[in-house]
Parts: C-alpha cells; sequence; structure tokens
C-alpha cells in the first residue's frame, strides 16, 4: 500500500508586473475558465505540487482543487497537456459514467440523493439515425434537466433554503484582484498597491490623503479578502459562468451597486 504524501517541487515562475495592467495579455477578452485558472494558479498549496504526479492516490488530490487533472501551474492556460483536451473542471464533469460490456445486461441499483440525476441512453437507437440521434438525445436530456431543476429549486424554497445567485463578477474587478495577489507575492506595500491600480490615483501615481486615503485603504483591505477568497477556491464558481456568456439579458455584476462575488 503506498502511503507517500504528494511530493512538491520548488516554485518557479515569472508572474506579470503588478504594476502595469498591460502586461497582463488580453484579460478582458479571457473566459471564466482562464480566469479560474489565474486565480488557481497563484495558490500557493496548488503550486507545491508535483506536475507530473500520476496513481488513483491522487485522485482525491485533484478534486480538492476542482480538477480532473493536474496541469502545472507554469503552463499557459491554452498549453495542453495529456487528459487536458476536454473538460478539466469538476463543476462541469458529471458524477459517474458506466457503459456495460457489449451483448451483455447488468442490473445497476442506484442510490441518489437530493440534488442527484440518472440518466439513462440507449445508443442502440443511433444505428440508422446515426450521431444526429445523440444530438437529439441530448437536447431531450437537457430539456429535462431544466425541469428537474426548476422542480429541485422548488423544493429548496419550500424547505426555505436559499437559493444560490449567479452573479458574472465584472472582469476589471477580477483584473483588480489578480493584480493584488501578484503585488503582495511581490511583498509590495499598501500605499504602492493604492497608487498603481486605483483609479485616479494610477493615473498620477500620487497617493491620496485624508477621507479619501482611508477609503481606498478599506477598498484595498476588501479587496485583499475577496482575492484570497478567489484563490482559494473562489475561483471554482467561475468555471459554469461561460455558459451564460451568450443568453440575453445576462450581465456582468455593477459593482457600483454590489460588489458581491
Amino acid at each position: 500500500m503506498n502511503t507517500s504524501k504528494p511530493q512538491v517541487q520548488e516554485v518557479k515562475r515569472q508572474r506579470p508586473s503588478w504594476d502595469d495592467e498591460h502586461a497582463y495579455d488580453i484579460s478582458v477578452n479571457w473566459s471564466f475558465r482562464r480566469w479560474a485558472w489565474e486565480f488557481l494558479r497563484r495558490n500557493p498549496e496548488y503550486q507545491a505540487i508535483k506536475p507530473n504526479a500520476r496513481g488513483p492516490g491522487y485522485r482525491d488530490l485533484y478534486a480538492r482543487f476542482g480538477r480532473t487533472t493536474l496541469k502545472d501551474f507554469n503552463q499557459h492556460y491554452d498549453t495542453p497537456t495529456p487528459g487536458d483536451e476536454s473538460r478539466a473542471w469538476l463543476p462541469e464533469r458529471h458524477s459517474g459514467f458506466y457503459v456495460p460490456k457489449f451483448s451483455s445486461e447488468r442490473e445497476l441499483n442506484l442510490t441518489l440523493k437530493q440534488g442527484e440525476v440518472a440518466v439513462v441512453l440507449d445508443l442502440s437507437r443511433t444505428i440508422s439515425a446515426g450521431r444526429a440521434a445523440v444530438e437529439s438525445m441530448l437536447s431531450h436530456v437537457r430539456a429535462d434537466l431544466m425541469a428537474e431543476m426548476d422542480r429541485y429549486e422548488s423544493l429548496l424554497r419550500l424547505k426555505d433554503a436559499p437559493l444560490p445567485k449567479i452573479k458574472k463578477p465584472r472582469r476589471h474587478k477580477l483584473l483588480i484582484r489578480l493584480r493584488i495577489l501578484d503585488a503582495i507575492y511581490a511583498n509590495a506595500s499598501d500605499d504602492e498597491i493604492i497608487t498603481c491600480i486605483y483609479p485616479p490615483y494610477n493615473r498620477t501615481r500620487t497617493l491620496p490623503t485624508g477621507d479619501a486615503l482611508s477609503r481606498a485603504r478599506r477598498m484595498l483591505s476588501e479587496d485583499k479578502k475577496r482575492a484570497r477568497a478567489l484563490m482559494n477556491g473562489g475561483y471554482l464558481e467561475l468555471v459554469p459562468l461561460d455558459y451564460l456568456q451568450d443568453k440575453s439579458g445576462t450581465k456582468e455584476e455593477d459593482d457600483s451597486k454590489s460588489d458581491e462575488e
């Protein structure tokens, strides 16, 4: 029995210059999956895991970070890694997949807890219609899942359980928090962060005074908390938001009204 602990690696990665907004590639066009990866790769515990770690013992480790594979934190988001070509985030994955052996039948007894759904697809129906039948099946599954979601949410309301609020954070706030993490990593002072990141002070690189300075420091303190929360697991809430990208009426959260993530 292998009881060895996960190996650690020496952490080396050149981060963008936190005091230069333009050093962050084209962040306004990043997908939410990309944002999730950028926050995760800055997590010190994730960085410490050896990138070529393999084996059953590491599966729970991947899941701890919401991953199905352990991508090297040094790699760019678009850099392919073995097993990382498809969805590699757990929030996008189903809980299980089983296919019986060809020409065999097997009775399965499933115990489902509230919120879990079992779906059976009969691929024999695709013989004459081909892969178009699969698309039709998935369309019907989607409709059934949406209907079940309505029922599930109704049950939560009856139990006075709060429904999750789906918000799309503004990308400029995500960038601010990403830069703050890099500034902390670079041992920048609070005053340096304020004069380099927050408008209008970042235009003149001058520190405010009086009440303006107090407000800026309170804002920085809150952004630090939210930045660390994103790095320490909050990034998983960003992953599914790409599915809302093209829906009409879906807007990014207006920070002027509320800055909740």
